[in-house]
């Protein structure tokens, strides 16, 4: 069997050895570096608070709602949680309906954290509307 010239080469050849006398550290720290658990606690207990309030959750799914003009407002949302924690039974009390459908049609089925220990059937919220 011929060899290609750049196998024969000292270069090589020195590469070759000193990787053949390494290779058990070689497989070792490949092996840690790569496998995906290698530094992750199994027994890590779960949060026991949520990383944000519940009205900050909320926000996040609401922009400026275009039936305010312009103005300021606070508005209260009352709700349940479903046991895959999404939002039903919503309810806006203002006083504008296109108020109301805007924050129903953009909250209804979405996803919360309850905030921790909270084991209460109805959900109240303040929201806070403020021009910028």
């Amino acid at each position: 069997m011929k060899l290609h010239p750049f196998v024969r080469t000292p270069y090589f050849r020195r590469a070759a050895n000193l990787v053949s006398r390494n290779l058990p550290l070689l497989y070792l720290f490949v092996g840690l570096c790569t496998s995906p658990g290698a530094f992750a606690s199994v027994n890590r207990p779960p949060d026991a608070y949520p990383t944000r309030s519940m009205e900050a959750q909320l926000a996040t799914y609401l922009g400026y709602p275009p039936a305010l003009h312009n103005r300021q407002g606070v508005v209260m949302i009352s709700f349940r949680l479903t046991a895959a924690n999404r939002l039903t039974n919503l309810q806006v009390h203002s006083q504008e309906k296109a108020l109301n459908e805007y924050i129903a049609g953009r909250l209804t089925g979405k996803f919360v954290s309850p905030e921790a220990f909270s084991q209460q059937g109805v959900y109240t919220v303040r929201l806070r509307f403020r021009l910028r």
